[in-house]
């Protein structure tokens, strides 16, 4: 996903949100990457069917022409909420139509996708509440990950309840499945199941979840999911426990720690955040984190001191970053005006330094990306304005 194609994704669904198909409509070609586009086309479908509109979510199933997967995840998730409108009939039909996809694209490949067709298929039977026709799609899968993945999905979305012993019961399944003495790719399911059930754990259920990180093997997953648990003990406070994981957490390229810093400054803990940032050596993450740090003082309400660092940053490309997490701040917080005169401000500046600066180096694609965030940014604000 490019980042340009990830902001006009980010900009139609929230017009989606806002109930502005027109513009959803319009912008939805403005994705020129295959797969944000139709990843996008999947999330839309989602926010027709949960007002209702069945029909207008088949239409957009109609527009996925690239990636097979997507067409059946879309036909199910429609068929999935047939189920929840206890729309028996409707729904068989589609998760019928989602099957076939299999037979609508060339056999070979077919045979190469289809454990992946039929975990997407029985993830939206078992959200549906029919766990019985759920279990017997994933019987038809042969293959370990496919296996884990849909658990996965399933403890997420429970995660999402707050149905805490229920996610865990979905990890403990990834965790019997057998694994691989070269290679254990479960470890990333667990760290995907662990770091969402982190977002919405209370202090108890933090602790729990330190005690299954102990089952990841691969370091890099422990440490992700680690961090996702420091983030969530930072948002409920317990700064001391934070402060104690974080001598646990070995990031090397300070990548996790950017992220943490960013929820540090948030709460206005600034001394740690130095401190962390003083530990990072890589310098691309030590720069992101100098400017995460500025964004999450701004998110904690502390404009005008965010707005002082920004400007106190001599290095231009360094500084209109640090001034867009500012603005993103902004609206965050329903601050629309503010983030509307800072980004048109953004917007001048970087389109003023590329008229004088042409060379493709780091300067001119940090003001490139700046003049294009800007702009996109600007249309959604418009948007929460009006």
């Amino acid at each position: 996903m490019t980042d340009q194609a990830a902001e006009w994704s980010e900009i139609i669904l929230n017009y989606a949100e806002l109930g502005n198909w027109t513009e959803v409509n319009q912008l939805i070609y403005r994705i020129e990457d295959d797969l944000t586009k139709e990843q996008t086309l999947v999330e839309l479908i989602t926010k027709r069917l949960i007002k209702g509109e069945f029909q207008e979510a088949e239409n957009l199933v109609t527009q996925i022409t690239n990636y097979p997967s997507y067409i059946a995840q879309g036909r199910a998730r429609i068929g999935r909420y047939y189920l929840l409108a206890n729309k028996r009939e409707q729904a068989n039909k589609m998760f019928t139509k989602a099957m076939n996809v299999l037979k609508e694209i060339d056999q070979d490949y077919a045979d190469m996708v289809k454990n992946d067709f039929y975990s997407v298929i029985a993830v939206e039977y078992w959200l549906g509440g029919d766990k019985n026709k759920a279990n017997q799609v994933l019987a038809m899968i042969d293959n370990t990950d496919e296996i884990a993945k849909f658990w996965s999905e399933i403890a997420q979305n429970l995660a999402v309840k707050n149905e805490f012993d229920n996610a865990l019961n979905a990890l403990d399944n990834i965790n019997k499945l057998p694994k691989n003495k070269d290679y254990n790719s479960l470890d990333y399911y667990q760290d995907q199941v662990l770091s969402n059930i982190a977002k919405y754990a209370n202090t108890e259920q933090l602790n729990t979840l330190i005690e299954y990180i102990n089952q990841i093997t691969d370091p890099t997953y422990k440490n992700a999911a680690l961090a996702e648990i420091i983030k969530r003990d930072l948002e409920l406070e317990n700064y001391q426990q934070a402060d104690f994981l974080i001598q646990e957490l070995n990031d090397t390229n300070g990548d996790l720690l950017t992220f943490i810093i960013y929820e540090y400054a948030k709460k206005g803990k600034l001394e740690t955040a130095n401190s962390l940032i003083n530990t990072i050596e890589n310098e691309y993450w030590n720069t992101e984190s100098r400017i995460k740090m500025i964004e999450g003082l701004a998110r904690k309400g502390e404009d005008e001191q965010a707005l002082i660092m920004a400007k106190e940053i001599t290095v231009l490309e360094v500084k209109l970053p640090a001034l867009m997490g500012i603005a993103k701040a902004y609206i965050e917080t329903n601050k629309y005006q503010l983030a509307l005169n800072l980004l048109e401000q953004l917007n001048k500046t970087a389109t003023e330094e590329l008229n004088k600066n042409q060379d493709l180096d780091e300067k001119y694609l940090v003001l490139s990306n700046i003049k294009g965030t800007s702009n996109y940014l600007i249309s959604m604000v418009k948007c929460g304005l009006n």
